[in-house]
């Protein structure tokens, strides 16, 4: 934090700040079925033919989270919550 020019001081601020994040990976899924999948479905006269639907994987993305506190110093309870979710983008720069 030196080279960016913030220093330690030694007296008390009236707000404290406290960030939260949370990132975590999902992967979405959809389930087929006769209707949106008729392509699967080739039946070719055999006696034990079966179908089943399946859950099939579309694609993967990261949800995220910020959560920031402003907390009163002087008796340490919440001023201001303010949360912040979503999908982040693929390009981490615009994040």
């Amino acid at each position: 934090m030196k080279i960016r020019g913030i220093e330690k001081v030694d007296i008390q601020p009236d707000l404290r700040v406290n960030l939260g994040i949370s990132i975590k990976a999902e992967t979405h899924t959809r389930e087929t079925s006769l209707v949106t999948d008729p392509g699967t479905f080739t039946y070719i006269g055999q006696r034990r033919y079966t179908w089943q639907a399946e859950t099939i994987e579309i694609g993967k993305y990261k949800e995220g989270s910020l959560t920031l506190d402003l907390v009163d110093n002087s008796n340490n309870q919440p001023a201001w919550i303010g949360v912040l979710e979503g999908i982040l983008p693929e390009n981490e720069k615009k994040t």
